[in-house]
């Protein structure tokens, strides 16, 4: 565990203070024991699990990801606290179950080490346990092959699951420890599909988990309104082949390197710095506009080109130091490359500094085709700039 890790330290440390009793069926884990024979059945029925590869993400003791290897699969258990895999590598070795591997790491490390590598994904009982939820949702989506699956379940938040999951089940019943959740971290289903859909992923199926405690007996069915299951699975792209995308205010807000550019001009000449915001609005006309901002300056006036000339060179030396990609561009990229559709950039930017601005940054690696201002004898909205990214991926 890093400092980095998607974790709350308190959580983990709670876990990992029962670990030694995980596989005690009448300890505080019972209810997942209890609960097990559902939710895998549940996703043995939609995903089949046996010649499958699949990760356990927030694995625990190993409840389900034992039960998983038992019905054919071959299983990575991740988790973040010590000392549940160690009872869970433990317990493999003592029951002797195939086909199973435990590793301290969390999701996101492990989709960024194995991207589209498991057919099957599940997230059982975890996201509401986790400070950054959308970020598991996303490395969730991230570890499964298309044409997979992704099981999340978790508890819902509205005065029912807090009179039920909390005040019943810790408190009245001892179902569970006291403290064991907090009702904030509780996640609504709209709020999950939100996530799922930003993380490219379809809802293929809901079911809910009903307890009676007179009878102390669990079953699945068609009310989401305390604990919740959903079965997604990537979106696929059949029909769509390739996607092109502008650059500047699209992928990238590249405004500030421009005006940066724009006042060192001034600030070489003795003149007081500008102020970004009075750049920022002009990024868009490019040299005409910083420079307009900088000295009041116009295209018609005798010394414009030697000033543009010296803008570029200042522009080209800090295209990259300002410039960001923004917030879920990577994750949509991820997505495109994940289901093998090409991607690319056509931009009325020149050449000149496109090449250098997209090879400087990381996000662009990926991409199949730049195309510049000048990559052809006519710029956007020509259809011409098109054709030739058409042209490169043929």
């Amino acid at each position: 565990m890093t400092a980095t890790d998607n974790v709350d330290p308190a959580e983990i440390a709670k876990f990992s203070e029962l670990a030694h009793r995980w596989w005690d069926p009448d300890s505080e884990f019972a209810p997942l024991h209890q609960i097990n024979p559902l939710r895998l059945n549940w996703i043995d029925s939609q995903a089949v699990l046996k010649g499958k590869r699949v990760v356990d993400i927030g694995c625990g003791g190993g409840i389900l990801t034992d039960s998983m290897a038992r019905r054919g699969a071959t299983v990575v258990g991740a988790d973040l606290s010590r000392k549940a895999l160690r009872v869970a590598q433990l317990h493999a070795l003592e029951a002797g179950t195939q086909n199973v591997e435990y590793r301290e790491i969390s999701a996101e490390a492990l989709a960024a080490e194995e991207p589209a590598g498991f057919d099957v994904v599940t997230c059982m009982e975890m996201l509401e346990h986790v400070p950054d939820q959308a970020s598991i949702v996303r490395a969730c989506a991230q570890l499964v092959k298309p044409g997979g699956w992704v099981f999340f379940s978790t508890i819902n938040r509205n005065p029912k699951s807090f009179l039920f999951a909390i005040v019943g089940a810790e408190y009245v019943l001892d179902l569970l420890p006291r403290g064991t959740h907090e009702y904030l971290k509780f996640i609504k289903p709209s709020e999950l599909a939100g996530w799922c859909r930003m993380a490219g992923l379809q809802l293929e199926q809901t079911r809910g988990m009903e307890y009676n405690p007179f009878t102390r007996r669990y079953w699945m069915s068609t009310d989401t309104s305390v604990n919740y299951g959903r079965g997604q699975a990537p979106v696929m792209f059949p029909e769509v082949k390739a996607v092109l995308f502008d650059l500047d205010g699209t992928l990238i807000d590249s405004a500030p390197d421009p005006g940066a550019a724009a006042d060192k001009m001034r600030t070489d000449r003795g003149l007081p710095s500008l102020p970004y915001e009075l750049y920022r609005p002009m990024a868009g006309a490019g040299a005409r506009g910083m420079l307009g901002v900088a000295f009041g300056m116009k295209p018609d006036h005798p010394d414009f080109a030697d000033m543009r000339e010296e803008f570029f060179r200042n522009y080209e030396r800090c295209m990259t130091e300002r410039t960001y990609v923004f917030e879920g561009v990577a994750q949509l990229i991820a997505s495109l490359v994940q289901h093998d559709v090409a991607w690319g950039v056509v931009t009325n930017k020149s050449m000149r500094f496109a090449a250098p601005l997209t090879k400087g940054m990381p996000l662009f690696a990926s991409a199949r085709a730049v195309v510049g201002g000048d990559s052809t004898p006519h710029a956007k909205p020509h259809p011409a700039p098109l054709f030739e990214a058409a042209r490169r991926w043929a």
